[in-house]
């Protein structure tokens, strides 16, 4: 019982931290970059926390090796920097909810990748559960032609081809998160910490990020605006999502990886939820997409049951 309540959290905190990204971006019209530098300080910062108290509770972890390393550091690329990178921009183009529906596509990739490098087998379920998802993906990018021309306060674009962008992008999201967790799990076959993997990742994902903004010459300007930028939705980005980190890890020890994937799959309707709550008039929730997210969960399900 512990590991499902623990993976409704890991679901609740996701969805949550969607729905402050999306607060961010309209607090200040900010480049993606800077959102996410402002979310992975603040993940790196409470990981060194935690590391804190194990080591002051005397725990004690193993030695490292370099090909844990160099998964867990993959992993950050493709999650902490490439998967929110993408993410932050469908949530721009397409609204939280429906950028976070197509963005849990991420265990199709995942699949797929564990077919082909590390010769995983598929089940007919898990296919019917890809084909679940092809569908409503495909579905749900056919939902903006309808009403893509609507004018008002509903925080959607205004066109169908910036519709596509945002599709794109989130379906990159879920690429890379997919192709992270691949990544994350091999290194965990290496070192099985998974604090200390998400340390490295994190931590991974933050030098790149400064050598970036380093060689566009914008590190100094970043700098200056993170102090007003933190008491924007972006804070708490960066703190739900770290809490959901921790969730997801402590329900792996009490459930299968099935189910805690499987429940934690309920991330969009937390964030259908909070936009309802919170956006209000700033995001179009409609009731064919609230069908079309749960079928994409469906999908999702069936994947991490019966691959």
């Amino acid at each position: 019982m512990m590991g499902e309540i623990l993976a409704v959290a890991a679901g609740l905190f996701f969805g949550l931290s969607n729905i402050t990204i999306r607060q961010g971006q309209l607090q200040k019209n900010t480049d993606q970059f800077t959102g996410i530098l402002i979310g992975v300080i603040v993940n790196n910062g409470l990981n060194f926390l935690v590391l804190g108290l194990f080591i002051l509770c005397g725990i004690t972890f193993p030695p490292l090796n370099w090909p844990a390393v160099g998964f867990f550091a993959g992993a950050g690329l493709l999650t902490s920097f490439l998967g929110r990178e993408f993410l932050f921009k469908s949530i721009r183009l397409l609204g939280p909810s429906r950028a976070v529906a197509l963005k849990i596509t991420a265990p199709v990739f995942t699949v797929i990748l564990g077919v082909l490098v590390l010769r995983e087998r598929i089940s007919a379920p898990a296919l019917l559960g890809i084909a679940l998802i092809l569908t409503a993906t495909y579905l749900i990018s056919l939902e903006q032609l309808s009403w893509g021309a609507v004018s008002g306060p509903a925080d959607q674009p205004a066109d169908p081809k910036t519709y596509r962008k945002g599709i794109v992008a989130a379906l990159l999201a879920g690429a890379a998160l997919g192709t992270g967790s691949v990544f994350r799990k091999m290194g965990v076959s290496y070192y099985a910490s998974p604090l200390v993997g998400v340390s490295i990742s994190s931590f991974t994902a933050l030098l790149y990020l400064l050598i970036i903004l380093t060689r566009r010459g914008r590190l100094g300007e970043v700098l200056q605006e993170l102090p007003q930028l933190y008491s924007g939705g972006y804070l708490w980005a960066g703190v739900l999502t770290s809490l959901a980190l921790y969730a997801t890890y402590s329900a792996l020890l009490f459930s299968p990886v099935s189910i805690v994937n499987s429940i934690k799959a309920s991330e969009p309707l937390f964030t259908m939820a909070g936009s309802v709550l919170l956006l209000r008039s700033r995001e179009m929730i409609t009731p064919r997409l609230l069908y079309l997210t749960l079928l994409v969960m469906a999908g999702v399900a069936v994947i991490t049951v019966f691959h």
